[in-house]
C-alpha cells in the first residue's frame, strides 16, 4: 500500500475532559474521544508527513471531517484562535438546523420554559439573602429632566470629573430606571399567564436579566463610601465592603486615571448561573454583551437627562477586579463599568491633552 498527504481541519481544538483526551470540531459542534495511537497520526498530519493508506484511523477521520485530502480554505483572521473559536463555535447551533412548524415551535417553547422555571427555582434557593440593606429613596415619577431628543444629542463620554457630590435622589433615579423592575406587569398578556422572565427598561435575552449592578459609591449625598450590590426587587443596596478609593479603582481599571472624581460607578456583572438555567448552548454568551450594552446606554441617557456627565469602559484587570468584587470568575463575568459625576464635558483629561501637546 502507498501513502498519501492529508490536511488537518483548522476548526479543531483538543483538551483533557473527564479523564479523556477529547477532540472538538467547534464549527460542526462535534466531540470525539481520542485514543493514544490516534494522537500520533494527527501530529504527523499536522507536520505534513504522509500517512499509509491502510492506516486503520483514516476512514473515521475522513468521514468525520477531521482531515481531508483537499486543503481546507485558509481564511484570514485578525485575532487569536480563542476569539475565532468563540466566533465560529457560537454559530449554527445544532438545535437550529432543523426547521419547525408553528405548532412544533410553540411546543418546544413551552417545554423549554418549564425546564427553565425548574432550574431557575433551584438556583434562587441557593442564593443567600442578606438583611444588611440600605433602602434607596422612591423615584419621583414627575421628575423634570431634559427632553428625549435633547438627551440623545447631549450624551457624551466625559473624562474629567470634579469630585462634587451628587444627590441621593439622582443616584436613586439612575439605578432605578436602569436596573430596577419599573413595570407592574407585562403589557399585552392576561393575568392568567405565568411569567418567569423579568421586565426592565432595557431588553434582555429571554427576559433573564443576568446583569447585576455592583455599585461603587464615592460622593453621594447621605450614603457612605463603599461597594454595594444593587437589589432590583426592592430598590435597595447591600453593602459588600466599606469605602472605595480611586487609587484602588484606577489600578483595577487598567490605570485609566481619568475616572478620578466620579460620584459613583457601576460594574455590570453577569450571573452566568442564571443564563445556564435557560440556555444550554454557548451561543448565549453573545447575549451577555448585548444585555450590558443595552443597560449601559440606558444608564448614560438617564444620567444625561439629569444633567450629569458619564464615562464607560470595558477595560480592566479581570482577576484583580473579581477579587475586589468578591466574586468567582467561574460563574460571574464582569463586562462593563459605567460612571457618573460632575465636571467638564471633555473627551480627554487635561493631563492627557498636555501629553499629546508634548509628544
Amino acid at each position: 500500500m502507498g501513502s498519501s498527504s492529508y490536511h488537518l481541519n483548522p476548526n479543531l481544538f483538543f483538551l483533557f475532559e473527564k479523564g479523556s483526551f477529547c477532540l472538538w470540531n467547534y464549527e460542526r459542534h462535534e466531540q470525539f474521544e481520542i485514543e493514544k495511537d490516534l494522537i500520533a497520526v494527527l501530529m504527523d498530519i499536522s507536520q505534513g508527513k504522509e500517512i499509509q493508506e491502510d492506516n486503520p484511523f483514516l476512514n473515521d477521520l475522513l468521514e468525520n471531517d477531521v482531515i481531508s485530502q483537499i486543503p481546507y480554505e485558509n481564511t484570514p483572521w485578525g485575532w487569536d484562535q480563542l476569539s475565532r473559536i468563540f466566533h465560529r463555535g457560537t454559530q449554527n447551533v445544532p438545535e437550529l438546523q432543523e426547521k419547525r412548524s408553528k405548532q412544533e415551535m410553540i411546543h418546544d417553547f413551552i417545554g423549554f420554559s418549564e425546564g427553565y422555571a425548574q432550574r431557575k427555582e433551584t438556583h434562587e434557593k441557593e442564593i443567600k439573602k442578606s438583611s444588611n440593606k440600605l433602602q434607596l429613596s422612591p423615584v419621583d415619577p414627575n421628575l423634570k429632566t431634559l427632553g428625549f431628543v435633547e438627551t440623545l444629542k447631549t450624551r457624551f463620554t466625559s473624562r474629567h470629573f470634579s469630585g462634587e457630590t451628587v444627590s441621593e435622589k439622582d443616584f436613586s433615579t439612575i439605578l432605578y430606571y436602569t436596573f430596577g423592575e419599573i413595570h407592574d406587569k407585562w403589557e399585552g398578556l392576561e393575568d392568567s399567564v405565568d411569567l418567569i422572565g423579568v421586565r426592565k427598561s432595557s431588553p434582555s435575552a429571554g427576559g433573564i436579566h443576568s446583569i447585576q449592578a455592583y455599585v461603587t459609591v464615592f460622593t453621594i449625598e447621605g450614603i457612605q463610601s463603599g461597594l454595594y450590590l444593587y437589589e432590583s426587587k426592592d430598590h435597595s443596596l447591600e453593602l459588600i465592603h466599606e469605602k472605595v478609593e480611586f487609587e484602588t479603582l484606577i489600578a483595577l481599571m487598567a490605570d485609566q486615571f481619568y475616572m478620578e472624581g466620579l460620584a459613583f460607578g457601576v460594574f455590570m456583572v453577569s450571573d452566568l448561573e442564571r443564563v445556564w438555567a435557560k440556555y444550554l448552548h454557548s451561543r448565549a454568551y453573545r447575549e451577555l454583551f448585548l444585555d450590558a450594552g443595552h443597560l449601559s446606554q440606558t444608564f448614560q441617557l438617564t444620567a444625561t437627562a439629569l444633567s450629569l456627565n458619564s464615562w464607560i469602559s470595558g477595560y480592566f484587570r479581570d482577576d484583580e477586579l473579581m477579587d475586589y468584587l468578591k466574586i468567582s470568575g467561574e460563574n460571574k463575568a464582569p463586562l462593563l463599568f459605567v460612571g457618573v459625576g460632575k465636571g467638564e464635558r471633555t473627551p480627554l483629561h487635561p493631563d492627557m491633552l498636555e501629553g499629546l501637546k508634548q509628544s
